[in-house]
């Protein structure tokens, strides 16, 4: 039987095991409520409540910045940032990110015409034939994406697209919920045609980062989240809906 002196040296290895593998993430965090809340600089909403709940697990913590999403891009490259939280993924970004899904979500793509635009969008083929305005470095469909670039008319903020649209600089915008659809539904027509799909949105490690060598471990309790219906319960906390949980 081990004497209480042995019993405390015995915790007291634990305990400078798991400090010596504990780990700060740096994560890049924008405000998007309730999913992302930036309030003086401090994080929060459903998706890094959960992240910081899956580090704490494994005795990690992180530090957040808040970032502009191409921006973030751009850091994950040069491994500036360790993860990158609520993002869709395309062949592009699984070049410097090993993504982790989360849920998938039902999305909703709009088009909102010009006023000197005096037709309709009524088809994909339709698309093929106008100039479209769209936020650069975002994603919207992999139907969208597959469009010749240079019917595209890229600007970098939401403002410049209602400009552009208000003075029929372009043809159309296209937007999303998570792209501010509802500022357009005031002023411009909306086009008969919209696309609906399931969207995984992910948890994504910047593979340059050192610390991507922790990732396969977090990966393994975000599947237990999802299983378990753990994941579920952040988003009902919030009163959104959760998202479909699908597994190979």
């Amino acid at each position: 039987m081990k004497s209480w002196g042995q019993v405390i040296v015995s915790l007291v290895l634990v305990l400078l095991v798991k400090t010596a593998f504990a780990e700060t993430f740096i994560a890049h965090c924008r405000h998007s409520p309730p999913e992302m809340i930036v309030v003086d600089g401090d994080c929060s909403g459903i998706v890094p409540e959960m992240l910081v709940d899956i580090l704490a697990e494994l005795n990690h913590d992180v530090k957040w910045l808040e970032i502009p999403f191409p921006r973030s891009l751009a850091e994950a490259k040069l491994a500036n940032v360790d993860i990158l939280i609520r993002h869709s993924m395309t062949d592009q970004r699984r070049g410097f990110l090993d993504g982790h899904v989360y849920g998938d979500f039902e999305r909703v793509i709009e088009y909102f015409l010009a006023p000197n635009f005096e037709s309709d969008i009524t088809s994909p083929e339709d698309l093929k034939t106008v100039n479209i305005g769209a936020l650069r470095y975002y994603y919207y469909s992999t139907q969208f994406h597959a469009l010749d670039p240079d019917s595209i008319t890229w600007v970098t903020e939401t403002p410049q697209l209602i400009k552009m649209l208000r003075a029929s600089r372009v043809d159309a915008v296209i937007t999303s919920k998570r792209h501010a659809a509802d500022l357009y539904r005031s002023e411009f027509r909306k086009a008969s045609y919209s696309e609906q799909f399931t969207n995984p949105l992910y948890i994504s490690f910047a593979k340059a980062s050192p610390k991507s060598v922790y990732q396969d471990e977090i990966a393994e309790v975000l599947l237990e989240y999802r299983k378990s219906g753990r994941v579920d319960q952040y988003f009902i906390s919030y009163g959104m809906e959760p998202p479909v949980q699908v597994f190979d």
